[in-house]
């Protein structure tokens, strides 16, 4: 087989998987959805109720066990962190409500020690939130080269719980893993590359469409439970 048909052949492969991969409607078709693994998985408690988290404070994101990220780099991660959720969903940030607030509180529990999720809550506690957002970062890679061709990829993965303060039960849980892989590695990835433009992104950037991923589902969970709510009250 010579180059020209090699060429003919790959172009055909993708243009089968863009027309497999959506429905008349412009929505992703089912069958796509089962072969199109996700970079975000959820685990939502059977007690989570979104109308009584309204009031929630994003915890400072922290190294993995054993992990090497630079207190600099969690820090970036937090604010894009807490960019998205500001902007993506319908959660009062103490973060970005009451600044004074939050410093102080953060000074009080500085020296704390324990379990992540105790220090966590100890910091929603102390500016009256009703929820609070922690996690650790597992993978923060550097892409390597540039945007059209890298000789590493860009890598994140992360994991971030939201949990009730008063009680300390997890509510809802996210896992998010991704590493940008040429296309020609892995074709699957075609969806993503037109949905998020194509091209190598830089870590920061692959970490921004994690976080907004991340908040938008939780968003729409709690959009579909005022729904529920609603319907069950008329």
């Amino acid at each position: 087989m010579n180059k020209k048909s090699i060429k003919s052949a790959f172009l055909i492969i993708i243009i089968s998987l863009l027309l497999c991969s959506c429905s008349p409607s412009g929505r992703p078709a089912q069958l796509g959805k089962r072969f199109s693994p996700s970079a975000l998985q959820v685990e939502i408690s059977d007690d989570f109720d979104a109308r009584k988290i309204n009031r929630v404070v994003l915890y400072p994101l922290e190294n993995a066990s054993g992990g090497r990220i630079p207190p600099e780099t969690l820090q970036v991660l937090t604010r894009i962190a807490l960019r998205n959720f500001e902007r993506e969903t319908s959660v009062e940030l103490v973060n970005g409500r009451d600044p004074e607030r939050l410093a102080t509180a953060q000074a009080t529990v500085a020296g704390e020690r324990g379990p992540l999720q105790s220090r966590a809550e100890s910091l929603g506690r102390a500016v009256g939130a009703q929820g609070v957002f922690y996690g650790i970062v597992s993978t923060f890679r550097e892409r390597q080269g540039t945007r059209l061709g890298a000789s590493v990829s860009p890598a994140i993965s992360y994991t971030l719980w939201l949990s009730d303060v008063r009680t300390s039960e997890v509510l809802w849980t996210a896992r998010y893993s991704r590493e940008q892989k040429p296309l020609s590695e892995n074709l699957l990835q075609v969806g993503s590359a037109l949905k998020d433009g194509v091209g190598y992104k830089t870590s920061e950037q692959l970490s921004e469409i994690g976080f907004r991923d991340t908040a938008r589902h939780l968003e729409k969970l709690r959009g579909l439970e005022r729904k529920s709510s609603n319907k069950t009250n008329r």
